[in-house]
This record gives structure tokens, sequence and C-alpha cells, in this order.
């Protein structure tokens, strides 16, 4: 409960700021920055309908911080009048039935009714359509936008949307012609992976080149081939604590835990070491858990109980948010190091430059900081030289159970796996598909279905003959990665096509550890000569898995991590 002096300096603030609707939501979003729901935004909220009553704004926004606090049927009875009427309300109270697990479609149908009236294209139509795309409800998305392409005129969104939609559902072929056309046009080309220029012919030249190329790779001395250093200061495994921090669930989109808990834990073990793992989306993840201020607390707590009973040498902290509100403020962590003595790692899982203010939020605090591409552009920008001279990139320790080599014939040819949430994925998977190469796409419902967790998620990369894989992030320098995925592949056992990037070929050589793409002409080109060439294609991928055994093993990887944090 918040008592009266309180609710009276609120009301003061509130009134100094002018006193209307959106004097009262600035409040409450401060409160709830802060971390403060029912003990901050809420109780606010509820002051200002007092002062208010009937304001839609402060209804919906109310309903959305009980549902943070996970007050999911106060939140849905608090929408109950305004739903039937309002766009975004029906649309918070999907997301609420959504979360329970039980959103009903007819629902969803009375709520696009409402979304197709709200113009312009915006918000509430793409929270529409994220909501038909994890409800498998694509045809009421695919069927919106067509009512708005015909009653609202053309918009580029809404058709990237509806041909985003065909793609996951398995409408392959109605989605090739919207998201080649967009694709053409360069509309909504989220990352760089090249142009679209149509579907090369398949002739003898093009088969000499990819078998040349090879040959060239396989001829270079192993003294010139791409080698990344990890430092190994001879630490004893066994004698170094190691306590990995980090959310129950990532943006991987599987349903497994953590997949960084288990590489690292994995890792731990293969050197004969130990690494504790505390999982808790309250401190690792921005709104990670729905739950009251009180339960918050608690989990902080718990998170000091952790520290006082496993006493750490090294903090591995893989967080997705910035310091202070529910997760420990920077005040905090200092505090925290000074009484339990261990050195802190920030764990950065995608280096990309728009995650740089939360890297810099965390570099304030930590000692190190772990990232996973030699290129990234910590190492780059001059700008950033201080957060690079206390980074090291190191490989995703993938290698190992349950991503390793079977001794079964392949069940699948080239394979995509992953989300299609940029646009240039979906253009990808779309030009691939309309070349009629063999690619299996598993995503969106298919991936839930035939890989929801990491093991079924490793089977299906070792069973397949070739992934392909996507660098490109953002556009421009600092908007690519070195994913899982090129590990994951290659201790799978698979041969990997990477999109041609700076930070892959630090620790791999193309051609001989990998096959390079720069536009999906390059995929369909290679792929065609090395799915006759199956001689070719396991030559490749044994020797991308013999180098990194050799020099990039799990064993390796966590005496690297020890000697960079205890450096």
């Amino acid at each position: 409960m918040v008592d009266d002096e309180v609710l009276k300096r609120w009301r003061h603030d509130v009134q100094q700021a002018g006193g209307g609707p959106q004097a009262w939501l600035n409040l409450a979003g401060g409160l709830a920055g802060q971390g403060l729901l029912d003990g901050g935004a809420i109780p606010a909220l509820q002051d200002g309908l007092a002062q208010l009553p009937g304001d839609g704004g402060l209804i919906k926004a109310l309903a959305l911080y009980e549902f943070r606090a996970g007050l999911d049927d106060v939140a849905r009875a608090r929408l109950a009048e305004l739903a039937p009427l309002d766009a975004e309300a029906a649309l918070l109270r999907l997301r609420i039935d959504q979360a329970s697990g039980a959103i009903a479609r007819d629902d969803m149908v009375r709520a696009a009714a409402l979304v197709i009236n709200v113009t312009p294209w915006g918000e509430p139509h793409e929270e529409f359509i994220r909501l038909c795309r994890e409800a498998d409800h694509h045809d009421l998305g695919v069927q919106l936008v067509s009512q708005w392409l015909q009653h609202r005129g053309a918009n580029v969104w809404a058709y990237l949307r509806a041909g985003e939609m065909m793609l996951e559902s398995g409408q392959v072929a109605a989605s090739i012609p919207v998201l080649l056309d967009l694709w053409q046009q360069r509309y909504l080309v989220s990352a760089d992976i090249g142009p679209w220029t149509g579907i090369p012919d398949d002739n003898p030249a093009d088969e000499a080149r990819v078998i040349e190329a090879i040959s060239h790779a396989f001829a270079t001395p192993e003294s010139e081939l791409p080698l990344h250093p990890l430092p190994d200061h001879g630490h004893d495994p066994a004698r170094v604590s190691v306590l990995y921090v980090g959310s129950e669930r990532t943006g991987a989109g599987l349903d497994a835990q953590n997949d960084l808990a288990a590489h690292f834990k994995a890792a731990a073990l293969a050197a004969g070491g130990q690494c504790s793992v505390w999982l808790d989306s309250v401190l690792a993840a921005p709104w990670g858990r729905r739950c009251g201020d009180a339960l918050a607390q608690a989990r902080r707590h718990a998170f000091v109980a952790e520290l006082d009973r496993t006493r750490p040498d090294i903090v591995l902290f893989d967080v997705q948010a910035l310091p202070g509100g529910r997760s420990v403020s920077i005040d905090d962590m200092k505090d925290l190091k000074q009484r339990f003595g261990f050195r802190l790692v920030f764990v950065s899982r995608d280096t990309l430059r728009a995650t740089h203010g939360l890297i810099e939020a965390w570099a304030r605090v930590a000692d190190k900081i772990l990232l996973f591409d030699p290129n990234a552009y910590v190492f780059t920008d001059r700008n950033a030289t201080d957060l690079g001279a206390r980074s090291l990139a190191i490989p995703v320790p993938a290698l190992g159970a349950p991503f390793a080599p079977i001794d079964a014939p392949a069940e699948h040819q080239l394979l995509f796996v992953g989300s299609t949430s940029g646009p240039h994925r979906s253009y990808l998977v779309a030009g691939l598909a309309a070349a009629d190469i063999g690619l299996e796409a598993v995503i969106g419902r298919r991936r839930r279905q035939i890989a929801p967790d990491r093991e079924s998620y490793a089977r299906l990369l070792a069973s397949s003959r070739a992934v392909v894989n996507v660098a490109a992030h953002a556009y421009g320098d600092g908007g690519s990665l070195v994913t899982g995925r090129v590990w994951e592949t290659i201790g799978a056992g698979s041969l990997l096509f990477e999109q041609l990037y700076e930070g892959s070929s630090r620790f791999f050589a193309p051609w001989r550890h990998f096959v390079p793409w720069s536009e999906p002409a390059d995929i369909i080109r290679r792929w065609r000569v090395l799915s006759r060439h199956e001689e070719l294609r396991a030559k490749i991928a044994r020797e991308a898995h013999d180098w990194a055994e050799r020099h990039y093993g799990p064993d390796r990887v966590w005496q690297a991590i020890l000697s960079h944090a205890l450096a």
C-alpha cells in the first residue's frame, strides 16, 4: 500500500505538470521505470482515475501495469467495458489471454473489426499481426491485411506482413511473389543480404568455380588459416568458482532453457571446472517475468543469498535489462562486489551498435566484457576503445552434446531454421524457396513443432546436409554478428552456408570450413554444385568440425573465460 503522504506528493507533482491525463501517465511511467508497479504505477493511476473517471488512456495504462504485475484477472476485468469499443483495449485483452494460453479465435475476429478502422497503419495493426503469429492464427492476419489493402489503399508494411504470414503458415508459393516484389523494389530491407537478381542458371562454369575455390582453400597451409587466439593463463578450473546469471528464457524462440547457460555449464564440466547457474528473468530481462513488487524484491534478495551461498570468484552476468528498476542498480552491484569479492563479467549476447547503451551502462561496474564476435564494433570504433580494451571475443562453446554429428543418413537437404522477424530473413527464404533447390524452412509454427527444444533443434541440424545462416541483423557497420548457429551447425557436423562476414572469417576459412555467400544467387549456385558432390560437402563439414574441436573446444573456451576474467 502507498500512504497518504506519498499520494499527496504525487497529486502535487501532477498538478505542477498540468493536471491532465498525460501528467498521470508520465508519473506512472517514471514509477514503473523504477520497478514500482503495485507500489507505484498502479496506485498512481488508480488515483488519477479517481480524479479523471472514465479516461480511456488511464484505464488502458492501468490495465497494462496490472498485467505486468501478474494481476491478469484484475486487468482483464478493468478492460471489460472498453475492449468492445477500443482497438488498443481489445488488443491488450488479447495479450493478457495469450499470456494465459487461452486466446480465443472469436475474440481475435472481434478485435480485427476494431483494428481495421484505425488509421493510418501503425502499432495497433502490428500488435494484431504479432498476436496472429504467436497464436497460429495467420489466416486472420492475412484477412486483416487484405481488407486493409482493399479499403484503405496500398501500404508496404501491410503488404510485407501478408507475405511473412503466408510464408510462416506454409503458404510458400503464395508468399513468394509478394516478398520478392518488395525485395526487388528494395522496400523494407532491414539488413544487407544483397540484391534479388532472379534465379541464376545452372551451368558448368559455376561448378568449375566452386570446385576450384574449394581446392584452393584446402591447398592453403594450416599455418596460414585464420585462428582466433584465446588467452590461457593456466588457471586450474577446479579452483575457480563461477556463477552464471541470466534469464530463464531468451530470445531464441525455443521452449528450452537459456542456451548460453547450458553451453557455459557444459564448457566448465569439460574443463574440469564448476559453473553454477542462476536463472531469473526479473533480474535479467526487461519485464521478463510478470510479478508484483514484493516478489521482484524477493528475487533480488534470493540473488544475494545465492552469492552468499556460492561465494563465486567470477559472476558471468548475461542480462538484457538496464541497471536499476527491477534489476540490480550500479550502486548495489558495487556493494555486492565489495561484499563478496567476485569479478563481474558482463556477457554481451548480441554486440550490435544498437545495444551500445546496454553495454555501456553495465561497463560502469563490470570488470570485463565477454562477447562472441571478434569484429564487433567495440573493437573497430575509436569511440569505443575503452569497451574494447576490456572485451574478449570467444567462440560460443557449443561443441559437444547435444550438438554433435550423428551416424545416420541425412533427413534434410538445405535447411533454414530460425526467426523471420526481420524482413530480410523472409525475403531470403522466399528467394531460396523460389529456386527449387531443396530448401527446408523450419520457421513459424513448423519451428515450434519440429524444434521446440535444444535437443530436437540439435538433431535437426545434425540430420541436415547443409544449413544457411545469416550474419546481418541491421544495416551498416556494426550490424552483423557471429551467431550461435555458426557453432551449433559446425558442432552438429552439418555444412555451414555462412554469410560472408569478417567476424566469422576470424575463426574459420571460407571454402575450407564453410561455404560463403554474399547474395542469394551465391547460395543457389553453390548448393546446386555441392548437392551433387557429396564428398566435397562432407569434406568441408568434417574439416570445420575438426578445426573447431582442435582450436575452439569447450575446455579451451572455459580457460579463456577464466583467464580474461581474472587478468
